[in-house]
């Protein structure tokens, strides 16, 4: 794999999609599974909680109060949390929709597609995984998903949509779609399977003898073997020198596992990584985190003949959206003088929260510990302080020299009008609609492309593109920014220096 050294990323400002907000579901029924549930939680937030707030004893609240005042509840452990900004209460239900196989990624089965989530209905098809029954089928990049099991998804968010999609690993799931350019609909009886979606990518920098790694997430055991493997064996192997390690836009996850792949770039023992403080009731009152080294068997284990990597230079790409474990990892990196910060500063989540499982199968996610970085200490709400703060430069869309689509005139199939073709499927591709070259010929797949950007607007579907649409894609263009990647850029130059 080659990573260009341009990388252009795309932001629309009119729309906005919060992943994690959720809907009110199901809650706790009935007063007296509502108060032994408050007093399950009270016990956590009182042993582990750094921010426990109002009176935990139940003092006054009977079974009856919460049969009564259906907000009791959620009032209630609302007043213990006050303090706590990361703290919340979620049914399993509300836990599933907003977390979803991102928590517990063996739990559930897929058929291996990535959804398009800028549409805000409509599932279409981003991207297929490899050995997936996706992969084997007829279903390609920008398919719609139509139906699941006969329960017509056309007109689903990505949030309702996938719940039909995934489900119990070797099962079967008969899914309806369309393919681009297309209304007619395919149907294939396609087999769910695990899906360990990897949040570690890596390879070298086009024309260089730079590394390339991407991590989006700390999620499970699989992503630090993953770093161990591309840090160690693949990029040296490839005739990397150096490495540039990508954790922009990562908000974090599992410390352990962000612990692992610090440990995977030294072969010292005793290298303070981070420190754990709690509230003084729990063991967890003061844990800190060192590097433990390598013997002989460990790196035989992983198969690292040539031992730990000792590249030239580390660069850490970090932003305002590197946050929580991934803040540990920068700051620690940085912190030892292993490498150095390029970017922006980051979030500054210095805090650690538990999920906890509760008797009900409903979860409580609440902060435990303050994180304190070696040389750096507390940093939440500063971040961590890139040694080189490099912006991002923003190119609107009005200036990137689309050609003329002149929106006051309708464009119709068979017109002569090359020119204006090209610049509606310039403009549809740059939002993500049209995924290949522009042709400038108005055919069944620009038609497709136009009709999936019409129905973002809630306009009327039709076989040309219409004054209203096309005002209103030359009015996107006002509000649409291309970043060129003058981060990564400046850690190239960094690395070839």
């Amino acid at each position: 794999m080659f990573i260009k050294k341009n990388v252009t990323r795309l932001l629309v400002c009119l729309l906005v999609l919060s992943m994690l907000a959720v809907p009110a579901l199901a809650m706790p029924q009935g007063g007296q599974e509502q108060l032994e549930l408050l007093e399950e939680i009270a016990l956590y937030i009182d042993e582990y909680g750094l921010f426990p707030a109002g009176d935990l004893t139940l003092e006054g609240v009977t079974a009856e109060d919460l049969e009564n005042d259906p907000d009791l509840f959620y009032e209630i452990v609302d007043s213990w949390l006050a303090d706590d900004k990361y703290g919340y209460f979620l049914t399993a239900e509300e836990y599933e929709i907003g977390f979803g196989s991102s928590v517990t990624p063996a739990a559930s089965g897929g058929i291996g597609i990535g959804i398009d989530t800028v549409v805000p209905t409509g599932l279409y098809v981003e991207s297929i995984l490899p050995g997936s029954s996706a992969e084997e089928s007829g279903i390609v990049l920008g398919s719609q998903i139509i139906s699941a099991d006969g329960v017509d998804i056309t007109d689903m968010n990505y949030m309702d949509g996938r719940l039909y999609l995934i489900g119990e690993p070797d099962t079967v799931v008969t899914v309806g779609y369309m393919n681009p350019g297309s209304t007619e609909v395919h149907y294939e009886d396609l087999e769910r399977r695990r899906i360990n979606v990897g949040n570690v990518t890596y390879g070298m920098i086009e024309g260089t003898d730079i590394g390339y790694i991407s991590i989006t997430q700390f999620d499970t055991i699989n992503d630090a073997l993953d770093f161990v493997d591309a840090y160690n064996v693949i990029l040296p192997a490839a005739g990397a020198t150096s490495v540039i390690i990508d954790l922009r836009n990562n908000l974090g996850g599992m410390v352990n596992i962000a612990f692992m792949m610090f440990d995977a770039t030294t072969d010292e023992e005793g290298l303070l990584f981070c420190e754990l403080i709690g509230n003084g009731k729990s063991e967890l009152t003061s844990l800190s985190y060192y590097s433990f080294g390598w013997t002989e068997e460990d790196l035989a284990d992983l198969q690292l003949t040539e031992g730990i990597w000792e590249p030239e230079d580390i660069v850490v790409l970090v932003n305002e959206d590197t946050a929580s474990a991934s803040e540990i990892l920068a700051g620690a990196l940085q912190a030892h003088g292993m490498a150095v910060l390029v970017g922006t500063g980051t979030r500054g989540k210095a805090h650690s929260q538990y999920h906890v499982e509760l008797t009900t199968g409903d979860m409580l996610v609440f902060t435990m510990a303050r994180i304190e970085l070696h040389e750096i200490g507390f940093y939440d709400e500063i971040g961590i302080i890139p040694d080189h703060e490099v912006e991002q430069i923003a190119t609107p869309g009005t200036e990137l020299g689309f050609e003329e689509i002149y929106p006051d005139n309708a464009i119709f199939s068979g017109t002569k009008m090359k020119d204006r073709v090209t610049g509606l499927q310039e403009r549809l591709r740059l939002l993500g609609y049209y995924r290949t070259e522009p042709t400038g010929v108005f055919d069944d797949y620009t038609v497709w492309a136009l009709n999936r950007f019409q129905a973002l607007l809630g306009l009327r579907q039709t076989p040309y593109a219409s004054v209203p649409a096309l005002r209103a894609l030359d009015a996107w263009m006002e509000l649409v920014l291309v970043y060129e990647d003058t981060q990564l850029d400046y850690g190239i130059g960094l690395c070839a220096s």
